[in-house]
């Protein structure tokens, strides 16, 4: 349970980084900037939903926001990334973040995915389309950097 409520932790963390990167994009790049960060907001939320589910399905209960900025702070083992919402992001830095929150995200849900006590995370819509969401999110930013 420990896992998916990390996992919880960080997307609600990058959802509202996300949301940060799209109020604070500036530059010419701006609109592509803009749209891309409204696309990875709307799948975060649904990834949200699915975790907050299985938690609840498991007999726990999904964490509010004080819970969530604990279990980062917490968490020693990994760098979560946390926009700066005094800061303008140019189009690169904007693709440049959404990568470290994919890298950071991909990890834990390796963990999740490999934690037997939470078989129907691996059954889950999550389990299907959430890796593919992130891994393909990684992906586009990084193409659209070279």
């Amino acid at each position: 349970m420990d896992n998916l409520k990390n996992l919880f932790a960080c997307l609600v963390m990058y959802k509202h980084n996300l949301q940060i990167l799209h109020w604070n994009s500036t530059g010419i790049d701006f609109s592509s900037a803009h749209e891309e960060t409204d696309e990875y907001i709307d799948k975060f939320e649904k990834m949200i939903d699915e975790v907050g589910e299985i938690i609840k399905s498991l007999g726990g209960n999904p964490i509010g926001l004080k819970d969530c900025i604990e279990i980062l702070e917490k968490d020693t083992t990994e760098i979560y990334f946390g926009a700066d919402a005094s800061h303008d992001y140019n189009y690169e830095e904007v693709l440049e973040s959404i990568d470290k929150m994919f890298e950071d995200l991909i990890k834990l849900y390796t963990k999740c995915h490999e934690d037997s006590s939470i078989d129907i995370f691996n059954k889950s819509k999550l389990h299907k389309h959430g890796y593919y969401c992130m891994v393909e999110g990684s992906y586009k930013t990084k193409a659209k950097r070279k």
